[in-house]
């Protein structure tokens, strides 16, 4: 890529981007240790210099790194052991960075030579340790322009209310920090809109959330699965000003409540999906051959064979959006597909929640009633019954627990 660049005239900088600060490091000097515990750098209270020379060669240094990983993965005290290696080479005890410089100015001469014999030369040898001196200000920047801030003390945000199962600060003003702006940590809802449309606003959220990041408007989709996830994102989609939404399930129930808000829809039990989506989107040609015209395709199960929907039909710079996942084995994909095809992969999206109430809201007001889709409601000490119910694909789309 560097000489193609350099060939059209452009000025390129070949930069090696040496891997240098991390656990693989700690690894090196905790297995050094083991073998050489006398060494000097171990010592922390000594205070002369440390020798020129390394204490070991390129030919030990290719055989101590592995031997030390299997070590690691088999043995928690020993990569315990490395992890503390690895903080104490960042904090910069004298010893571990003098061992840590012996191996790069090791490896790096080996591999300055392996690369001479292959004709490849770079501009700059920086590592991820050139980095290290510009993090703290990058935070503090990130922190205060609001693209890093704490997640409510949650590690991940699964569910479109995930975000907010804890309350540290109750209040419907703006005092939850979410990026750069301030949003309500509990919100007022509108009474008036029906309490079956207000219990949907919560699995909604995820579908709306989805829709607004594909930024679908004037663009043809492809929904696979049509539970509550599924046929929310679809609404959504249309609200959002897709102009076709096709969606694929085997529940003929759940594609019947589909059709009810003007949803395409294919059952493979019962229809051939390739003359379905050829005929609704058009045909076109891509890496892979005869693909279909839909632009945005989302995966609201989480299986392999949603998945493959996108790797047979999705085109040139199509964007799979995953939505829902699921306990069975993680689904792959065609990876050639993706690289000549241009394509786009990403993942549920993100909105301010105070954003997804206002515009499920606003939809419904607008006519769009979301109601039809709970499709039966129970009492609290019914909620065996309930949970059953939900997993009957043929007979349930939504179920809601009345709670008095």
């Amino acid at each position: 890529v560097k000489r193609i660049g350099r060939f059209a005239g452009h000025r390129v900088i070949g930069d090696v981007h040496l891997g240098d600060w991390g656990l693989q490091m700690g690894l090196i000097i905790t297995e050094v240790k083991k073998r050489q515990p006398e060494l000097v750098y171990f010592d922390e209270s000594y205070e002369g210099a440390y020798p020129a020379e390394a204490p070991f060669t390129i030919s030990e240094l290719e055989e101590i790194y592995p031997t030390a990983s299997a070590k690691s993965k088999e043995d928690p005290s020993y990569k315990e052991e490395a992890l503390e290696a690895t903080a104490k080479l960042q904090d910069g005890v004298r010893g571990y960075r003098a061992l840590w410089q012996h191996i790069l100015n090791v490896s790096i001469a080996d591999l300055k030579k392996n690369y001479g014999n292959l004709n490849v030369e770079f501009d700059l040898w920086k590592k991820e340790s050139d980095a290290q001196p510009y993090i703290p200000d990058m935070a503090e920047y990130m922190k205060k322009e609001g693209y890093a801030y704490q997640d409510h003390h949650r590690m991940a945000t699964v569910g479109g209310f995930s975000e907010y199962l804890v309350l540290p600060k109750f209040s419907l003003e703006g005092s939850c920090e979410v990026g750069s702006r301030k949003q309500p940590s509990a919100f007022k809802l509108d009474k008036s809109l029906g309490l079956k449309n207000l219990c949907l606003i919560e699995p909604f959220s995820v579908g709306c959330k989805a829709a607004a990041s594909l930024n679908p408007k004037g663009k043809t989709a492809v929904v696979i699965g049509a539970g509550v996830i599924g046929l929310s994102t679809a609404i959504m989609l249309k609200y959002y000003g897709a102009e076709k939404v096709l969606i694929i399930d085997f529940s003929e129930f759940r594609l019947e409540n589909s059709r009810k808000y003007g949803i395409l829809t294919c059952n493979p039990k019962k229809e051939n999906v390739d003359e379905v989506l050829y005929r609704e989107f058009g045909e076109t040609y891509a890496y892979g051959g005869k693909k279909c015209g839909a632009r945005i395709f989302v995966d609201c199960i989480g299986i392999q064979a949603a998945v493959d929907y996108f790797s047979k039909y999705a085109g040139y710079a199509a964007t799979l959006a995953i939505v829902g996942t699921h306990d069975a084995k993680d689904p792959t994909i065609s990876a050639n597909s993706v690289c000549f095809n241009q394509q786009h992969i990403q993942g549920c999206g993100f909105m301010p929640m105070d954003k997804c109430v206002e515009d499920i809201c606003d939809m419904v007001r607008s006519g769009i009633d979301l109601s039809p889709m709970i499709t039966q409601t129970f009492t609290l000490d019914q909620i065996d019954a309930a949970m059953a119910a939900l997993n009957d694909q043929e007979s349930s789309q939504k179920v809601a627990i009345i709670y008095e």
